[in-house]
């Protein structure tokens, strides 16, 4: 005997198809996102038999155009506090955070003329600091130290492992005086994502390299 599966409703297509929208957006199903709720039961309105497809079609564009709005990533913005501190001589710089892509933070900055160091300091200092007292330090390996922040991811790729930051920041201390000099942040795309080309961190590396080369 075979058995009859229940048909799905127009009603229940829409809702799936929003639900399928979000999810390839990269973000959770809105169970009590009252927006949403209401942006369904206008779809419902457009059922008509001879005219099945207008009701889906446009839930995918206002969902699509929903959630565009939401993940627009930073602008670039550069803050110097100390540009007599940057000698254009000395692009040697150490990473003081660390971070799934600090590979690639690497290999963007290198391109750029920095040498990047993967640890602050590699021995200890001892001396004398008076009859009775001993100083022991980690000399530092460079004279700029670099931490990297990551933001929010606002969005995933879905054929590849990269993602779309909010924001990240890039902030530049000196070392030897132990304050900030400079920081540089912008949102983006860790790679390219199918046809779009984004890469944050060749942008990043590309402002900072334009900081330290002004006097």
């Amino acid at each position: 005997m075979a058995i009859e599966r229940p048909s799905m409703t127009a009603t229940d297509q829409r809702g799936r198809l929003l639900v399928a929208a979000l999810g390839f957006a990269g973000l959770p199903r809105p169970s009590y996102d009252r927006a949403l709720h209401a942006l369904r039961a206008w779809l419902d309105s457009w059922a008509d038999e001879e005219h099945p497809m207008i009701a889906p079609a446009l839930a995918l564009m206002v969902s699509a155009l929903m959630l565009t709005g939401c993940m627009s990533a930073s602008a670039l913005r550069v803050d110097v506090t100390d540009a007599a501190a940057f000698d254009p001589r000395d692009r040697e710089v150490v990473l003081l955070s660390q971070t799934i892509w600090d590979a690639e933070i690497r290999r963007t900055l290198a391109l750029r003329g920095f040498t990047v160091k993967r640890f602050p300091a590699t021995r200890s200092i001892e001396r004398d600091v008076s009859p009775s007292e001993r100083e022991r330090f980690r000399e530092a390996e460079a004279r700029y130290g670099l931490t990297v922040y990551l933001g929010r991811v606002i969005d995933h790729c879905t054929v590849n492992q990269n993602v779309k930051y909010g924001n990240i920041v890039y902030e530049v201390a000196d070392l030897r005086r132990n304050i900030v000099i400079a920081t540089v942040q912008q949102g983006g795309g860790t790679g390219r994502c199918a046809w779009h080309d984004d890469h944050v961190f060749d942008d990043l590396a590309e402002a900072l390299a334009r900081v330290w080369s002004v006097k």
